[in-house]
């Protein structure tokens, strides 16, 4: 096991801002060896998390902590690295009533995996890669962009978009979800959300089921390969393809809207 807190090694970039008045940043990135099948946890508040790919052996983390007191507040919290089977990335408080926030910036290495992300106050993002992602924040937008594995998330007051991998669950509050949906679990899918639209489009040749709900809302459906349709004011059901898992569609105060995506 290694642990690495970022106070105690060398840093590759270190810059100290002021933005504007009361607002304190300072940015630091490191190089981190990640044991070959670890699988990478983030934890932090009050920021983003920002996760991309690239063709180098060593993990890239950009931390960048952010203050709206003071300048000794960004002292207040830490980051600990723990690399092991299983890669921690942790931002913690040193003094319960700091006020700062850590965002989080990652490389990976082709091939590595990732597992947890869990923030507050802050957005998700990922492109490309690989892992079974849980997904956790609140107050922030969720986006990933063709993620090889499957992806379970959970926000509040922020939208989700969730271009290609296997979607086992988006749920929000007051944001809009938007998908597409190449493949279902066995388990099925369930996407909901209130006081915003569900938006999402199939694989033409998907075999699952639709199962819809809203209130004051529509439902629109131009999927292809579709039997069983029953749509009413505001609920609906249709088997795309043979039929198999179901995808539950479920909002308040916003419109359910289900398209085809045609192979390429």
């Amino acid at each position: 096991m290694n642990l690495s807190i970022f106070r105690n090694v060398i840093l590759v970039l270190s810059v100290l801002s002021v933005i504007g008045c009361g607002h304190y940043e300072i940015v630091y990135t490191e190089k981190h060896a990640v044991p070959q099948e670890s699988t990478i946890c983030v934890d932090t508040f009050n920021g983003d998390i920002d996760i991309e790919w690239y063709h180098e052996d060593e993990m890239s983390l950009e931390i960048t902590k952010t203050s709206w007191r003071s300048e000794d507040e960004l002292e207040k919290v830490e980051v600990v690295v723990i690399t092991d089977s299983e890669t921690r990335i942790t931002a913690r408080k040193l003094d319960d009533d700091a006020n700062v926030g850590v965002s989080l910036s990652l490389l990976l290495p082709v091939g590595t995996a990732i597992r947890v992300l869990e923030t507050s106050n802050g957005d998700v993002t990922v492109n490309d890669g690989t892992g079974n992602a849980e997904v956790n924040t609140s107050n922030g937008d969720v986006a990933f962009s063709n993620l090889d594995g499957t992806i379970d998330i959970r926000t509040s007051n922020g939208d989700i978009i969730v271009l290609g991998g296997i979607l086992k669950g988006a749920r929000t509050s007051n944001g809009s979800i938007e998908a597409e949906i190449y493949a279902v679990p066995p388990e099925g899918t369930v996407f909901d959300t209130s006081n915003g639209d569900i938006i999402i489009s199939v694989l033409r040749g998907l075999n699952a089921e639709l199962d819809m709900d809203t209130s004051n809302g529509s439902i629109t459906i131009e999927a292809e390969d579709l039997t069983d349709v029953r749509i009413s004011d505001s609920d609906g059901r249709a088997t795309l393809g043979e039929g198999g898992p179901i995808i539950r569609l479920d909002t308040s105060n916003g419109d359910i809207k289900v398209s085809t995506i045609k192979p390429e």
